[in-house]
């Protein structure tokens, strides 16, 4: 805060105190604190982050869970020849998210 409220003038007292309070604002409501599991002081306050934190939870279950289905249908790259390039890639017919292509090798 000290850095962000000493890097400007203010000539009256109304633009100071509006610019302290605009930084309590983000720091409460947007700023998304680690110690708090990474939500907002306002969510913990009112009793939200239990709700995110689930949210969360079930999201990173289902990536995990879609990753997962994936690679079980994409072979492995050293049985069958494949490349892994910086392009996005194809594997059975599903493009990849990391950049991975998938080509089956020619018999």
């Amino acid at each position: 805060m000290k850095n962000r409220i000493l890097l400007e003038n203010y000539f009256l007292p109304g633009d100071l105190e509006a610019q302290i309070e605009a930084f309590v604002d983000h720091y409460n409501h947007r700023r998304c604190h680690e110690n708090l599991n990474n939500v907002t002081a306002a969510d913990v306050s009112f009793g939200r982050d239990k709700a995110i934190l689930q949210k969360r939870e079930k999201i990173k279950r289902k990536t995990l869970e879609t990753r997962r289905e994936h690679h079980r249908q994409c072979p492995s790259p050293l049985k069958l020849g494949h490349y892994i390039g910086l392009e996005r890639g194809i594997c059975n017919g599903t493009e990849t998210a990391f950049g991975r292509r998938c080509i089956e090798a020619a018999a």
